[in-house]
Formats: structure tokens, sequence, C-alpha cells
């Protein structure tokens, strides 16, 4: 949790009606999800995270993160998404 915000990870292709490939932001306050999407790579499972500041450490199943190649470990900076170097 962040900000009022709940990430949540696991075996899923969408959420709350939106498409998200195993990981996923909701905002407390109504439920839903959020814009928030780091468009992981399809069939992607995220089986660990961790909150480090103002980032999230994902580690699972995938090959890509945020269009950059990763190998089921990636960095996301909360406020945009972002994956980082």
């Amino acid at each position: 949790m962040s900000n009022n915000k709940l990430y949540v990870g696991g075996i899923f292709s969408s959420i709350d009606g939106q498409n998200r490939e195993g990981l996923a932001e909701l905002n407390l306050g109504d439920g839903h999800v959020t814009n928030w999407n780091p468009s992981n790579s399809p069939s992607s499972v995220i089986y660990s995270k961790l909150n480090l500041g103002s980032r999230l450490l994902v580690g699972g199943s995938f090959v890509q993160m945020g269009g950059k190649a990763r190998g089921n470990l990636a960095a996301i900076q909360f406020s945009s998404g972002l994956v980082l170097d």
C-alpha cells in the first residue's frame, strides 16, 4: 500500500474491467483500478512485491515490463508507473 493505493499482483489479465497483466493499482477510496499501468508482457505472473520508498520492486514470471526487457525482476516508479533502469 502507498498513498491510499493498493498494489496487487498475481495471475490475471484484467481486473475491474481493465486490461492489466498480473499487476494493478487499486484506489482504496472506491476500490477501482487506476490509470497506473506499467504494461508488462502478456501472461505475466507477479509472485512478489516490495515497497522501496518511491519504487515498487516486483518479481515474477515475465520477460518485459513497461516496454523494457526485464527478466523476472523490475523496479517501477509509484508516481508514474514507469519502469526504472
